[in-house]
Protein backbone atom coordinates (compact mmCIF):
# COMPACT_ATOMS: atom_id res chain seq x y z
CA UNK A 1 0.00 0.00 0.00
CA UNK A 2 2.80 2.41 0.88
CA UNK A 3 4.33 2.07 -2.60
CA UNK A 4 0.99 2.94 -4.15
CA UNK A 5 0.75 6.09 -2.03
CA UNK A 6 4.31 7.07 -2.92
CA UNK A 7 3.44 6.83 -6.62
CA UNK A 8 0.23 8.77 -6.11
CA UNK A 9 2.07 11.43 -4.10
CA UNK A 10 3.89 12.48 -7.27
CA UNK A 11 0.56 13.60 -8.76
CA UNK A 12 -0.68 15.25 -5.59
CA UNK A 13 0.50 18.23 -3.64
CA UNK A 14 0.58 19.53 -0.13
CA UNK A 15 -0.80 23.04 -0.47
CA UNK A 16 0.78 23.78 2.84
CA UNK A 17 -2.25 25.49 4.37
CA UNK A 18 -0.72 28.96 4.11
CA UNK A 19 -3.45 31.38 3.12
CA UNK A 20 -2.30 34.94 3.66
CA UNK A 21 -5.73 36.59 3.50
CA UNK A 22 -6.99 36.23 7.07
CA UNK A 23 -10.68 36.69 6.14
CA UNK A 24 -10.49 34.03 3.45
CA UNK A 25 -8.70 31.63 5.79
CA UNK A 26 -11.33 32.11 8.51
CA UNK A 27 -14.15 31.67 6.01
CA UNK A 28 -12.61 28.43 4.70
CA UNK A 29 -12.10 27.09 8.23
CA UNK A 30 -15.81 27.60 8.92
CA UNK A 31 -17.08 26.62 5.47
CA UNK A 32 -15.12 23.35 5.37
CA UNK A 33 -16.92 22.16 8.52
CA UNK A 34 -20.15 21.79 6.50
CA UNK A 35 -18.60 18.49 5.43
CA UNK A 36 -17.92 17.31 8.97
CA UNK A 37 -20.25 14.93 10.77
CA UNK A 38 -21.44 17.84 12.91
CA UNK A 39 -22.12 19.85 9.75
CA UNK A 40 -23.96 16.91 8.19
CA UNK A 41 -26.13 16.52 11.30
CA UNK A 42 -26.97 20.24 11.16
CA UNK A 43 -27.83 20.06 7.46
CA UNK A 44 -30.03 16.99 7.97
CA UNK A 45 -31.65 18.67 11.00
CA UNK A 46 -32.48 21.82 9.04
CA UNK A 47 -33.89 19.78 6.16
CA UNK A 48 -35.96 17.72 8.62
CA UNK A 49 -37.33 20.90 10.18
CA UNK A 50 -38.23 22.30 6.75
CA UNK A 51 -39.49 19.12 5.05
CA UNK A 52 -40.59 16.78 7.81
CA UNK A 53 -39.45 13.54 9.36
CA UNK A 54 -39.31 11.62 6.04
CA UNK A 55 -35.93 13.26 5.44
CA UNK A 56 -34.58 11.31 8.42
CA UNK A 57 -35.86 7.98 7.08
CA UNK A 58 -34.10 8.53 3.77
CA UNK A 59 -30.96 10.49 4.66
CA UNK A 60 -29.79 8.93 7.93
CA UNK A 61 -29.44 5.27 6.85
CA UNK A 62 -27.68 6.20 3.60
CA UNK A 63 -25.47 8.80 5.28
CA UNK A 64 -24.45 6.34 8.03
CA UNK A 65 -23.80 3.64 5.42
CA UNK A 66 -21.31 5.81 3.54
CA UNK A 67 -19.80 7.17 6.77
CA UNK A 68 -19.06 3.70 8.15
CA UNK A 69 -17.46 2.50 4.92
CA UNK A 70 -15.30 5.63 4.57
CA UNK A 71 -14.12 5.37 8.17
CA UNK A 72 -13.28 1.69 7.59
CA UNK A 73 -11.28 2.68 4.50
CA UNK A 74 -9.36 5.28 6.54
CA UNK A 75 -8.43 2.57 9.05
CA UNK A 76 -7.50 0.16 6.25
CA UNK A 77 -5.26 2.60 4.36
CA UNK A 78 -3.85 4.56 7.34
CA UNK A 79 -2.53 7.24 5.03
CA UNK A 80 -0.93 10.14 6.93
CA UNK A 81 -2.23 13.65 6.47
CA UNK A 82 -0.12 16.35 4.77
CA UNK A 83 2.81 17.68 6.79
CA UNK A 84 1.14 21.09 7.04
CA UNK A 85 -1.95 19.65 8.75
CA UNK A 86 -2.37 21.00 12.28
CA UNK A 87 -4.43 18.04 13.59
CA UNK A 88 -7.24 20.16 15.05
CA UNK A 89 -10.52 21.21 13.50
CA UNK A 90 -12.49 24.44 13.90
CA UNK A 91 -13.81 23.28 17.26
CA UNK A 92 -10.33 22.51 18.59
CA UNK A 93 -10.98 18.77 18.47
CA UNK A 94 -7.92 16.67 17.68
CA UNK A 95 -8.25 14.82 14.38
CA UNK A 96 -6.78 11.34 14.57
CA UNK A 97 -8.21 9.52 11.54
CA UNK A 98 -6.28 8.94 8.35
CA UNK A 99 -6.23 11.13 5.32
CA UNK A 100 -7.51 8.76 2.62
CA UNK A 101 -10.30 9.15 1.62
CA UNK A 102 -11.47 12.58 2.77
CA UNK A 103 -14.41 12.10 5.14
CA UNK A 104 -15.61 15.71 4.88
CA UNK A 105 -15.67 15.42 1.08
CA UNK A 106 -17.43 12.07 1.18
CA UNK A 107 -20.01 13.42 3.62
CA UNK A 108 -20.84 16.52 1.61
CA UNK A 109 -21.00 14.71 -1.75
CA UNK A 110 -23.25 12.09 -0.16
CA UNK A 111 -25.56 14.79 1.19
CA UNK A 112 -25.59 16.62 -2.16
CA UNK A 113 -26.64 13.43 -3.92
CA UNK A 114 -29.36 12.84 -1.35
CA UNK A 115 -30.62 16.43 -1.54
CA UNK A 116 -30.69 16.51 -5.34
CA UNK A 117 -32.58 13.22 -5.50
CA UNK A 118 -34.93 13.64 -2.52
CA UNK A 119 -36.03 17.09 -3.68
CA UNK A 120 -35.82 16.15 -7.37
CA UNK A 121 -33.85 19.29 -8.16
CA UNK A 122 -33.56 20.51 -11.72
CA UNK A 123 -30.17 20.41 -13.40
CA UNK A 124 -29.21 24.00 -12.52
CA UNK A 125 -29.97 23.57 -8.82
CA UNK A 126 -28.20 20.21 -8.81
CA UNK A 127 -25.12 21.83 -10.34
CA UNK A 128 -25.28 24.62 -7.75
CA UNK A 129 -25.53 22.11 -4.89
CA UNK A 130 -22.57 20.14 -6.22
CA UNK A 131 -20.61 23.36 -6.82
CA UNK A 132 -20.88 24.04 -3.08
CA UNK A 133 -19.64 20.49 -2.44
CA UNK A 134 -16.74 21.12 -4.81
CA UNK A 135 -15.73 24.28 -2.96
CA UNK A 136 -15.88 22.43 0.37
CA UNK A 137 -13.76 19.65 -1.12
CA UNK A 138 -11.23 22.13 -2.49
CA UNK A 139 -11.10 23.88 0.89
CA UNK A 140 -9.78 20.64 2.37
CA UNK A 141 -6.76 20.92 0.07
CA UNK A 142 -6.32 24.68 0.50
CA UNK A 143 -6.29 24.35 4.27
CA UNK A 144 -3.62 21.64 4.05
CA UNK A 145 -5.83 18.93 5.55
CA UNK A 146 -5.78 16.56 2.57
CA UNK A 147 -3.97 15.72 -0.61
CA UNK A 148 -5.78 16.02 -3.94
CA UNK A 149 -6.13 12.24 -4.25
CA UNK A 150 -7.79 12.07 -0.80
CA UNK A 151 -10.43 14.58 -1.86
CA UNK A 152 -11.05 12.94 -5.24
CA UNK A 153 -11.48 9.56 -3.54
CA UNK A 154 -13.77 11.13 -0.92
CA UNK A 155 -16.01 12.59 -3.63
CA UNK A 156 -16.20 9.26 -5.45
CA UNK A 157 -16.90 7.37 -2.22
CA UNK A 158 -19.63 9.79 -1.18
CA UNK A 159 -21.37 9.50 -4.53
CA UNK A 160 -20.88 5.77 -5.01
CA UNK A 161 -21.94 4.72 -1.52
CA UNK A 162 -24.95 7.04 -1.61
CA UNK A 163 -26.09 5.61 -4.94
CA UNK A 164 -25.66 2.08 -3.57
CA UNK A 165 -27.47 3.08 -0.36
CA UNK A 166 -30.31 4.64 -2.36
CA UNK A 167 -30.71 1.42 -4.33
CA UNK A 168 -30.75 -0.62 -1.11
CA UNK A 169 -33.03 1.76 0.84
CA UNK A 170 -36.39 0.69 -0.62
CA UNK A 171 -35.58 -2.88 0.44
CA UNK A 172 -34.43 -1.76 3.88
CA UNK A 173 -37.59 0.27 4.47
CA UNK A 174 -39.79 -2.64 3.41
CA UNK A 175 -38.30 -4.80 6.18
CA UNK A 176 -38.39 -2.15 8.91
CA UNK A 177 -41.90 -0.72 8.43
Amino acid sequence: MEKLFQKLRSITFDFNGKIENESLRRFLHIFTEMGSTIGAILIIGILTYISGVNVLYVFVPIYLFQLLIVEALKILFRKPRPASHQHKNLFGIRITSGSFPSGHTSNIFSLCFLISNFYQLNILLTLAVFAVAGVIAFSRILLGRHYTIDVAAGALCGLAFSVIGAMLLPNLLRFTL
